[in-house]
């Protein structure tokens, strides 16, 4: 999704190699600052666009890497808290499964459970899309799992 692109993006601009969510991570658990977040949304759909222009705002007034990985994992994890909450007024109290790459981030699991009785899938069905797309496709062609 567009927050793993927000990540790896702030990371390689701090000067970090691709993907940078486990070093974005290590820089963010460094910073004593915690940004108070007002997602971009629309019902449950998140704009991140001006996130980036933030960071090289941040970089470019001298603002320390740490402080600017914080900013991005705080923005990325009210957003995630944002769009749950609107799913949840949709749809009613429902059972929560995160999965994929961005929630194997300490800092936005822990915003997710403070908030919600969420579950996660186990980090190595969580590198990448492909086991869920493999699940859901073999679940809709009526496979018996």
């Amino acid at each position: 999704g567009s927050e793993m692109c927000i990540r790896d993006s702030t990371g390689v601009l701090l000067g970090h190699d691709f993907p940078c969510g486990r070093a974005l991570e290590q820089l963010a658990l460094q910073s004593d600052k915690r940004y108070k977040i007002r997602p971009s949304m629309q019902g449950a759909d998140c704009s991140l666009s001006g996130v980036e222009n933030k960071v090289k705002k941040m970089l470019a007034d001298g603002e320390e890497q740490q402080n600017i990985a914080r900013f991005v994992l705080d923005y990325i994890s009210m957003t995630l808290a944002c769009m749950t909450e609107s799913l949840l007024e949709q749809y009613g109290n429902l059972p929560l499964l995160f999965a994929g790459g961005v929630m194997s981030d300490s800092i936005i699991r822990n915003v997710i459970t403070e908030k919600y009785d969420a579950y996660f899938a186990a980090p190595e069905y969580s590198c990448d899309n492909a086991a869920g797309i493999a699940l859901f496709a073999a679940l809709k062609a009526g496979y018996q799992l």
